[in-house]
């Protein structure tokens, strides 16, 4: 039982270290490569390099976005 949670607070710590690092990232990206993504119902610009979701497109983006397939 111990060692379980041990490792369950090595686990927590070592998230912690990972999403303050990837803040870090996405924070002094420059968002330089964008492009359009869907996950799941929803599209959305995301940057390539950091992963951020950064804005929603406008009609005019979404049509482009549906009609390249």
């Amino acid at each position: 039982m111990d060692s379980d949670k041990h490792r369950v607070k090595k686990l927590v710590s070592d998230k912690q270290t990972i999403e303050n690092e990837l803040k870090d990232i996405q924070s002094n990206c420059t968002h330089a490569d964008i492009s359009l993504k869907q996950n799941r119902s929803e599209v959305k610009w995301y940057c390539n390099i950091c992963q951020t979701g950064l804005r929603y497109p406008t009609p005019d983006e979404l049509k482009k976005f549906f009609k390249k397939d």
